[in-house]
């Protein structure tokens, strides 16, 4: 049975790698937005130590604004990301006539995306 699974992810490897270069993408987007939004939080927490209160709240209302909301628009992407990498598990299950969580092993191993960030 494993044979059969390995065979059906192997013959998957470039939807796999689409998938994979498509999560990637997304974590460096993801990555990307947390830094923007870290630097206009920590202009807002400067301009509060200055009791710069006006120019805060100017950075609140707009530029802390606009990095949140790219965050989330980012993080949109990585869940449809992770949709298409579940998909991918539920039809090597399906033509593996296997569980969704004994396909999903085989597959994830193939996927640079799940493979822990080395610092």
């Amino acid at each position: 049975m494993n044979e059969n699974i390995e065979t059906i992810v192997s013959g998957m490897s470039e939807d796999i790698k689409t998938v994979d270069e498509e999560i990637m993408a997304d974590v460096a987007g993801v990555a990307q937005a947390l830094g923007q939004l870290r630097e206009a939080l920590d202009k807002v927490s400067e301009c509060l130590d200055q009791r710069q209160f006006s120019k805060a709240s100017s950075l609140g209302y707009n530029e802390v604004s606009s990095e949140f909301v790219f965050l989330q628009r980012v993080l949109g992407g990585l869940q449809g990301s992770e949709g298409h990498k579940h998909k991918l598990v539920q039809d090597v299950a399906l033509k593996a006539k296997v569980s969704y969580e004994e396909a999903f092993p085989f597959l994830d191993k193939h996927m640079d995306s799940s493979k822990p960030r080395k610092v």
